[in-house]
């Protein structure tokens, strides 16, 4: 209780925590998310916006792993920015009604919070993005009506909404394709020593494997075989940066060679424990397979990414809650692969009997178009 409630009370001294309000301005659109990965979810959108010099925006978070991220954004758009810590402990009546300065509010997944939806006379229009509910209770139903507009990852999700507006696409497509095509110049930048990791290893290798986001305790899961051999490559960047699970990780995969933004690389070696944050997305298109972890935990990373880079992904079970595994499933399901026991080994044979297969887009991008005309007209200039 009392680290959030020091949470919480950043909000009344930091500068970007000032309400627009005092300073007689106001935002064309808040943000509200939960934590990085909703985030990341609709940073495409907001870094796009935020091109504008004269756009502003509040952003409403909920969780401390997101705080780092908001920011740095803030730093890097001081004048267009302006963040509020959701509140629990350190609130009054109405305390984000009269900080917010708003008449749109974006809001996504499920955080269906009262004082969220308390803001609904407040506000001109509300907006609901990637809507993440198989069955819908009556609650979530009488949630739904809420919201003027729902952007929706699938048309299956359109099952679960009754709506007079909605927009079918994937903001989170457009920020992978984004990151992707500026990848090397991104790796290069992070990774002083890459370009001759990517001249002596990468490009001299048969097969290259990569385990993205990898728990060490998923090792019982997995049998690499004889993968990887000498002519192979194996790279494993682990989900969390952590030494005792870096420390676990060499023990497991003998022969490893870690590295970090400074360390480089023993290229007398062929597996490579990558201890550096914020690559991952980047790094996935210089591979064939992709393992994902998450799978046999609660539920499964990000496999959109690894797919888009044209990798054929393998991972865990347990995928119930992955958008991203459902979209892939409509896209192309021979590329994925789902096991409680996983063979590394037949699964890179078949890889290799596979076109590499990159992806630039699952639709067109008319939607986007549309989902941007629609802010436009909300927002009063």
């Amino acid at each position: 209780m009392s680290k959030r409630y020091e949470f919480e009370k950043k909000n009344l001294i930091e500068p970007g925590a000032q309400s627009y309000k005092s300073r007689n301005e106001t935002a064309d659109i808040a943000f509200e998310l939960s934590s990085e990965g909703e985030f990341q979810r609709i940073k495409f959108l907001i870094d796009d916006l935020l091109k504008d010099k004269d756009f502003k925006c509040e952003l409403i978070f909920c969780s401390p792993s997101v705080e780092t991220t908001i920011l740095s954004l803030y730093e890097k758009y001081p004048d267009q920015i302006r963040y509020y810590r959701l509140t629990n402990l350190l609130r009054g009546e109405g305390f984000l009604k009269r900080w917010i300065s708003a008449k749109t509010l974006i809001m996504v997944q499920y955080d269906f919070f009262p004082q969220l939806l308390s803001l609904r006379n407040k506000m001109e229009k509300m907006i609901l993005i990637s809507p993440k509910d198989k069955k819908v209770s009556f609650y979530k139903s009488w949630c739904f009506s809420f919201f003027d507009l729902f952007l929706t990852d699938q048309d299956s999700e359109h099952k679960i909404i009754n709506s007079k507006k909605q927009i079918v696409g994937s903001l989170r497509e457009l920020a992978i394709l984004d990151r992707k095509n500026k990848a090397r110049e991104v790796l290069c930048n992070a990774l002083p020593w890459f370009d001759e990791f990517e001249k002596k290893v990468l490009r001299n290798s048969d097969r290259k494997i990569i385990f993205g986001n990898y728990w060490h305790d998923e090792f019982s899961n997995i049998d690499l075989g004889e993968v990887p051999t000498v002519d192979d490559v194996l790279v494993i960047v682990p989900h969390e940066l952590d030494s005792i699970q870096d420390k676990k990780i060499m023990e497991d995969f003998l022969g490893v060679s870690r590295v970090t933004e400074s360390e480089e690389p023993d290229y007398a070696k062929n597996v490579f424990l990558f201890s550096v944050k914020g690559i991952l997305c980047e790094l996935y298109q210089y591979f064939d397979l992709a393992y994902v972890g998450g799978g046999f935990k609660k539920n499964v990373h990000s496999l959109l990414e690894p797919f888009i880079a044209g990798c054929f992904c393998v991972c865990g079970e347990n995928v119930n809650k992955s958008n991203e595994y459902k979209l892939i499933m409509e896209q192309d399901p021979q590329r994925i692969e789902i096991s409680s026991n996983l063979q590394i080994e037949p699964l890179i044979e078949k890889t290799m009997t596979m076109k590499k297969k990159s992806i630039q887009s699952f639709n067109n991008t008319s939607w986007y178009r549309e989902f941007k005309e629609y802010l436009s007209s909300t927002i009063e200039k």
